[in-house]
């Protein structure tokens, strides 16, 4: 990560027409959309915010701005998670793709962040928590994967025995879980970029392999999946991803998904 053009190439990210298009839309107070109460949205500022560290922007004035104001507005006081708004108990796939945001960020440590990893562990560690209701009362998995990449963000060597217990118990629960690919979870093979609570095969199986799945015979079962979409020319095609931004049209192959791809490839072979 040190070598000069990794170096080059991320202080080119802030450079990026997409990325200062939407550090421009940001109100002076640190929030995007249409009222300073209203912190969640494609186009409110945990969608703003979670594009910056998905395409990965550095943290800087803004990014700082940005971070006051969701610890302000949208951190549960009622358990410490993220929601919707402050007086609302959180949503785990919401807490998830926040903390995993907040850490690219270079939060870990801030103790406003500990208490909502702190309620990630407890939501993995009691069954009853991770009944959604927009799933009808039934985990999510794709709230799982967005635990998951919260996790993943935290270095291993940083990681308690909580953190460690919830990696496990939720990373053989979507490894064990009977996906249907021909029917209800068709969507899982959509594959998508950059996103915010939604994720798809390619995208759990990123957040696997970063913590270490790469040898487990259920995560090479799917990665060969994913081998065999792609196309004659070595790519893979982009079919999802934010409403709010255009890095590259559905349906085409798409440098993103393609790395992505290669990354979970790599998790195999290494």
């Amino acid at each position: 990560q040190d070598r000069p053009e990794v170096k080059s190439a991320r202080k080119a990210i802030g450079e990026w027409e997409l990325v200062r298009q939407a550090l421009a839309l940001q109100a002076p107070e640190g929030y995007w959309g249409d009222s300073i109460d209203k912190p969640y949205g494609a186009r409110r500022t945990s969608g703003y915010f979670t594009l910056l560290a998905n395409v990965g922007l550095e943290c800087n004035e803004s990014i700082d701005k940005a971070t006051d104001y969701l610890f302000q507005r949208s951190q549960s006081i009622k358990d410490g998670g993220f929601s919707i708004e402050a007086r609302q108990r959180s949503a785990y796939c919401l807490t998830g793709y926040l903390v995993r945001a907040l850490l690219h960020f270079g939060f870990l440590g801030d103790p406003r962040l500990d208490t909502a990893i702190d309620n990630l562990v407890r939501t993995a560690g009691e069954p009853a928590r991770l009944d959604c209701i927009q799933n009808q009362r039934k985990p999510c998995q794709w709230g799982m994967v967005k635990m998951l990449s919260a996790f993943a963000e935290i270095p291993e060597a940083e990681r308690s025995r909580g953190v460690k217990a919830a990696i496990g118990s939720l990373a053989d629960q979507l490894l064990d879980y009977p996906f249907d690919f021909q029917g209800r979870e068709k969507r899982w093979l959509s594959f998508g970029f950059p996103y915010e609570y939604q994720s798809d095969l390619l995208d759990m199986l990123m957040v696997l392999a970063k913590l270490g799945y790469g040898k487990d015979s259920r995560f090479r079962a799917y990665a060969q999946l994913v081998l065999s979409m792609q196309d004659e020319k070595g790519r893979w095609v982009k079919r999802a991803g934010s409403r709010i931004v255009d890095v590259g049209k559905n349906g085409r192959p798409n440098k993103w998904i393609t790395l992505n791809a290669l990354r979970v490839l790599k998790a195999i072979s290494e």
